[in-house]
């Protein structure tokens, strides 16, 4: 374990039909498309181990199936552990049945999309210092738009359609703001308390239950970061490794 870390699990929800990825998305979970000839999920759990965290939960839901084989067939770590959570079952739900799997003596909860490709730096998420502090620790990072975005700089306001990396933008009420990745350390005792409260988006309402109390933070990291939604990106992202 690392020096600043307190015991620390992850959670990865690979759920997601993949509607968006078409007729591909109808074949594969998103979570088993390839990078480097290794499905995402791969990757993710290769990181969160470099990172010293072994206890790691999937609750499985569309094409749970290949999945499980997958993972059977290329991990051999204990703490690994994935189970059928239903096709239809919402994020919160998927969360509610994982945390049973998880040790008592687990004092923190790394919630991660396994849709994404990132070289995170977990150390910085997981920091003893700030898990004392607060409830739930945020990555933000930079996100690529090729759809077109508005910018504003002073009073000049222009618009780009490609090739734009942003780290953060402004809200029409002038307010500075910064993309949410999907990777967050949630203190477990505060998600077990506050899990029964969320009725509807799963992040909107625990992240602002945090927020509330003034335990909400997030930190910014630059490194590589890819989420897949449509064929394009999957395109994109192993264009990168040529």
């Amino acid at each position: 374990m690392l020096k600043n870390q307190h015991k620390t699990a992850a959670i990865i929800l690979c759920g997601g039909k993949g509607t968006r990825l078409g007729s591909l998305g109808s074949k594969t979970n998103k979570t088993l498309l390839k990078y480097k000839n290794k499905p995402l999920i791969f990757h993710i759990i290769k990181h969160l181990e470099k990172h010293k965290i072994q206890d790691v939960v999937i609750p499985l839901g569309f094409k749970g199936n290949s999945i499980k084989k997958f993972l059977k067939n290329s991990f051999k770590n204990k703490n690994l552990k994935y189970f059928d959570a239903g096709v239809n079952t919402n994020i919160t739900n998927r969360i509610k049945k994982s945390i049973k799997f998880i040790n008592d003596d687990i004092r923190n909860i790394i919630i991660l999309n396994g849709d994404s490709f990132y070289k995170f730096n977990l150390k910085k998420l997981i920091n003893s210092k700030l898990q004392k502090k607060f409830f739930i620790n945020l990555i933000c990072t930079k996100l690529r738009l090729d759809y077109g975005f508005v910018i504003r700089k002073n009073n000049k306001i222009s618009f780009n359609y490609k090739n734009q990396q942003f780290k953060k933008f402004v809200d029409l009420n002038n307010n500075l703001q910064y993309f949410y990745s999907g990777v967050c350390s949630i203190d477990k005792n505060f998600l077990l308390q506050n899990l029964s409260k969320i009725k509807d988006n799963f992040e909107i309402g625990l992240f602002n239950l945090a927020a509330k109390k003034n335990k909400l933070y997030f930190i910014y990291d630059d490194n590589s970061y890819f989420q897949i939604n449509y064929n394009k990106d999957l395109i994109i992202l192993n264009e990168k490794k040529k």
